[in-house]
């Protein structure tokens, strides 16, 4: 936590401690007297509790709301079969969960928008969100930072009233917190519990406590939840990275099975002269366990001294820490220019039409072959991952006749860093001789590999010689030969990631390798302060009930800092085949468990980089030799005034880069962080202000026999959007990473919304009631998403620069919504709903390649090539340094990528369709079953929206006595797109498959306050997985996640 969040904290909980105290006194003495006089009496609280009232609970809520929600109640959270809440949510109509995030992150969509769409609350106050997510479509869902006990219930607002906070187009989901007085009884709770991960083989242990304690009866009351859990789950996953041509300049020969060329196979396979043929170029297979655990609390202290005061005050947070998160990584591949790697078609297996692009050409697949010489990457990543967020939430209520004033005031703070290093041993197919000569030295791996065509049964990659790559021999750094000077060497080598082999291996062969270090460390601070005053009037009137007014203020403040480990000054002599291990996360239950026969694994020679051996024998010494370099700096000497020797310094220069160089960082692991251009400007804050005002007034009466309710309200929001951050204003000389000149920018942006809206339902008959709602709402972008530098990425090949956003105004959207509910009896409903949201003021990256440059420092720019192949290249010439030491000159590949806006409107569609019915009227065993069943779908006008499935339903099923009850859950999603995202799972467009999910729980009454509960997790082991465009064939990527158990008591007194 900030220094700033730290001090606001006690500042509060000072001024809590010292009204708490004051209130005390006085209230503690009148409540004597007043008990002294009163008569005492005993109040039994009746406690309802199981699956069926549970539900019930939830339906009289919906049924109650002044507009149309849906509700998990606590017992609900308890009892579902879920891992968090974003599981528990997937219940809702319209809830989707998205499953393909890492590490259990929890996020959600809602009615067709992504999950940034949404406005997460605790007790209706925003709440600072410990994500790390820089996605402009607002900050990823915080669920799976949270223990899902501490809360008690959620509600999903689908058509949010003017009184409540701005800032969601598809609903805002709030996160109920404890209430000591609504709490009738003093009453505890432990929950000691075990989960079982069986692809990790592993038991986490879970913990939570809650309680209410009533100070002073009726008047004053604490309540409180502490939840723990172990946090040990592994995911493995394949990734078929690459489709590309057959034949892609240098970087593979294609050799048919009889010595024919792809000309000649293309006829030999009836594949049209004009037809492109594409192979797997690239595979990834990796398995991520991550260990750590997960600590959440919530508490309430509530205080009425009168029948017309009361006072809540909330204290809400959340710590998760996955400190032992590494991943086994390698990476096969067949695109290593002036590689010549090798490979045939299997013989009798033909090649498939794959797909036909829009002008008609027809992409064919090879889609088994064998192979000589590829590229082989293995390698290990180690993830960290911490979260934390704690938030105090005070409110109050006056009520005097008419008039009700509310109040409320709140304070959070988060906290999150990421921890990423990446080791790769990367054996290249071949050295060539002289730069740009003959290969020699082949590094002799073969095998064969098979796309499966969609079928992970059919998936196959096997391969022979990788016994004989060995790191026993010298490696160097890629330095130039003009890099003699000291300021040349730590400028050349402060931007290194990997260092290459010179020599031998065992078997004599001299072919290319390198280690790799690199990765990303992030560290982010959100603060979050809010408050709001709110006036209601309650009228006596035919038709008007109350008018409502209010003001809402708020302010987030976020900061941003990004290192990157690299290599430099590493031990080198700490590279060893020590550093070698077999996968080690496969070794106990398979890779995907045996549901991926033809994966290749450890026992066939999948080999892994030790993380602890390499992190130890790497940094060993590294601060001493920095230090060497920089003295070297210092006393370099050929610096002098007037030295006219090439690229030599003067005095003052050498001050300079002194100056620079005096204070290396270093990384959690102890490895020093790059200094190039972009690295220095991913240091940015920013902050989000909020102004808003809003009318409302409520309504009820008759029409006929038909009574009706609703309100109407209008909200007035004005939102400033500013920050400050480092830009590259010269670059000096591009050579001299000191000498690079930078200004602070610091932008602002200022935008304002006027939103009516409107909620009305008609009671049809006692129980058939017509909702219907219009309002419009806007999504604010993530706060994280502006970006006051950009950033500039240059490197020996390609220059990367990301155009800084500064005007980014939020989300618009008008939505109507209208739904017919049926409450055929107590506890049962059948709904249908439908909904449409026109969202206006989208946005998209795309990439330009101005002539003049942009402004950017790399001079003047040329667009070759047309279409999908246009390449962006620097016009002047950048000398590179190869492996083998012999220099050549090249235009750099450039990517510039800026946000624009879309002007196009699209249209979101839905309908939701829900029935709840319990069976108490059937006579006997029968009359102890009930069910749910819901479905959504979901149709928009333009292109489809990431991570949303046009189809959705939910069957749950649930048999209930006194002391026993069991359900089980369906759920089950259609296939959606998915973002294009980077080189670790392709630059491709793909899809998910439909998803398949049935869990289980259950639970015995042992005594009456002793319960014991069971779940099961992913009964169908359900595989998750990618494909590209629109063709299962093409098979991009499988997540396996296993099945889960757990196991729990829960005792009551």
């Amino acid at each position: 936590m900030s220094i700033k969040s730290t001090a606001k904290f006690r500042f509060l909980g000072g001024a809590v401690f010292v009204l708490s105290s004051q209130i005390l006194l006085v209230e503690v003495a009148s409540a004597q007297e007043a008990q002294q006089q009163a008569e005492e009496e005993t109040i039994e609280e009746v406690v309802v509790t199981g699956i069926r009232s549970s539900l019930e609970s939830s339906l009289d809520f919906k049924r109650n709301a002044s507009s149309i929600v849906d509700h998990v109640s606590a017992e609900d959270i308890g009892s579902l079969p879920a891992l968090d809440l974003g599981e528990a949510l997937q219940v809702v109509p319209g809830v989707q969960l998205v499953a393909d995030a890492t590490q259990r992150t929890s996020e959600i969509n809602l009615r067709g928008l992504s999950g940034g769409y949404i406005l997460t609350t605790a007790k209706g106050f925003g709440i600072a969100s410990p994500s790390l997510s820089q996605s402009e479509r607002g900050a990823a869902n915080p669920y799976g930072a949270f223990e899902s006990s501490i809360f008690r219930g959620i509600t999903v607002i689908k058509t949010p009233t003017s009184d409540l906070p701005t800032g969601a187009i598809a609903g805002i989901v709030d996160m109920k917190l404890p209430s000591a007085l609504d709490m009738k009884s003093d009453r505890y709770e432990v929950n000691v519990g075990t989960r079982y991960e069986e692809l990790s083989d592993g038991n986490d242990g879970e913990i939570s406590f809650r309680g209410r304690k009533s100070l002073i009866e009726d008047k004053l009351a604490i309540a409180g939840t502490l939840a723990y859990s172990e946090q040990n789950f592994r995911r493995d996953s394949l990734n078929i990275t690459r489709y590309e041509d057959a034949e892609l300049g240098t970087r593979r020969t294609f050799v048919g099975a009889n010595g024919e060329t792809l000309d000649e196979y293309k006829q030999a396979n009836g594949i049209p002269d004009a037809a492109n043929v594409l192979i797997m170029s690239e595979v990834r297979q990796f398995s991520e366990l991550a260990e750590g655990d997960r600590f959440s609390y919530s508490f309430n202290v509530g205080f009425e001294p009168t029948d017309e005061l009361s006072f809540s005050l909330d204290f809400l947070g959340t710590e998760k820490d996955l400190d032992d998160a590494t991943s086994d990584v390698f990476i096969f591949g067949l695109r290593e220019n002036n590689s010549l790697s090798q490979y045939t078609p299997t013989p009798g297996v033909a090649p498939i039409l794959a797909f036909t692009e829009e002008d008609g050409t027809d992409n064919y697949l090879i889609t088994d072959y064998t192979f000589e010489n590829p590229q082989y990457f293995p390698g290990a990543r180690l993830t960290d991952r911490f979260e934390k967020s704690d938030g105090v939430f005070l409110s109050g209520d006056w009520a005097k006749e008419n008039w009700t004033l509310s109040f409320g005031a709140a304070t959070s703070a988060a906290e999150a860093e990421t921890f990423h290093t990446q080791f790769d041993a990367r054996y290249r197919p071949a050295r060539r001789v002289g730069g740009g000569g003959l290969p020699t030295d082949f590094n002799g791996i073969t095998g064969r590999a098979a796309t499966g065509q969609g079928n992970l049964d059919d998936f196959l990659l096997t391969m022979d010689g990788t016994q004989n790559l060995s790191l026993e021999h010298d490696f160097l750094y890629n330095l130039r030969s003009r890099d003699d000077r000291p300021y040349e060497q730590l400028d050349r080598l402060m931007t290194q990631i990997g260092v290459n082999s010179r020599g031998l291996n065992p078997d004599g062969t001299n072919f290319n390798s390198s280690v790799l270090v690199t990765g990303q460390e992030r560290f982010i601070e959100r603060d979050y302060d809010q408050f709001n005053l709110d006036f209601e009037y309650h009228l006596e009137m035919p038709f008007l009930d109350s008018v409502k007014v209010g003001a809402y203020t708020s302010k987030e403040e976020y900061e941003t800092k990004q290192f990157r480990p690299q290599a430099a000054y590493i031990n080198l002599d700490g590279i060893s085949n020590d550093l070698l291990i077999p996968a080690v996360h496969t070794q106990g239950n398979s890779f995907f468990d045996g549901n991926l026969p033809g994966h290749f694994g450890a026992n066939e020679g999948w080999l892994a980089i030790d993380t602890q051996a390499a992190v130890a024998a790497l940094t060993s010494g590294i601060e001493e030799r920095y230090n060497a370099a920089y003295q070297a700096l210092l006393n370099d000497p050929t610096v002098e005034e007037g030295n006219t020797a090439p690229d030599a310094l003067t005095n003052a220069e050498r001050a300079q880069a002194a100056e620079f160089y005096a204070n290396p960082r270093f990384t959690a692991d102890g490895f020093l962080t790059r200094l190039r251009d972009g690295d220095r400007t991913e240091f940015h804050t920013s902050e989000v202000e909020i102004n808003a005002a809003y009318l409302m007034a409520s309504f009820s009466g008759e029409i006929g026999s038909m009574a009706y309710r609703g309100n109407a309200g209008i909200r007035h929001a004005e939102t400033t959007t500013s920050g400050q951050g480092l830009v590259l204003a010269d670059r000096g000389n591009a050579a001299r990473l000191w000498d690079n000149v930078y200004e602070l920018s610091t932008p602002s942006h200022k935008y304002s919304n006027t939103l009516p809206s409107i909620n009305f339902s008609l009671d049809l008959r006692e129980d058939l009631v017509l909702r219907t709602a219009y309002y419009e709402g806007i999504s604010r972008p993530n706060v994280a998403a502006f970006r006051p530098n950009g950033s500039v990425n240059a490197g020996e090949r390609t220059i990367n620069i990301r155009v800084a956003d500064t005007e980014l105004p939020a989300f618009e959207a008008d939505s109507f919504d209208v739904s017919l509910n049926w409450y055929n009896r107590q506890g049962s409903v059948i709904s249908l709903g439908f909904f449409q949201k026109d969202v206006r003021d989208q946005s998209d990256l795309e990439q330009i390649c101005p002539a003049d440059g942009g402004g950017f420092g790399f001079g003047t720019l040329s667009l070759v090539g047309s279409g999908a192949s246009a390449v962006c290249l620097q016009d002047e010439l950048h000398t590179i340094t190869n492996p083998d030491g012999t220099t050549e000159d090249i235009n750099r590949e450039v990517t510039i990528t800026q946000r624009v806006r879309l002007g196009d409107e699209q249209t979101v569609r839905g309908y939701e369709f829900a029935f709840q019915q319990n069976l108490d009227f059937l006579p006997g065993f029968w009359s102890n079953f009930g069910g749910i069943v819901n479905y959504s779908h979901v149709t928009n006008d333009g292109e489809p929206i990431d991570g949303v499935s046009e189809d959705q339903y939910n069957l749950v099923g649930y048999y209930e006595t006194d002391r026993f009850n069991a359900r089980l859950a369906y759920n089950y999603r259609s296939d959606y797109a998915l973002a294009t995202t980077g080189t670790f799972t392709g630059f491709a467009d793909r899809e998910a498959k439909d998803r398949k999910r049935l869990d289980f729980s259950t639970s015995y009454r042992v005594l009456d306050n002793l319960l014991v509960t069971f779940r099961a997790y992913n009964l169908t082991d359900d595989i998750f997985e990618e494909f590209q465009g629109h063709n299962e064939a093409l098979g991009r990527r499988a997540n396996y996640d296993g099945r889960t158990y757990s196991l729990a008591a829960k005792y009551t007194f």
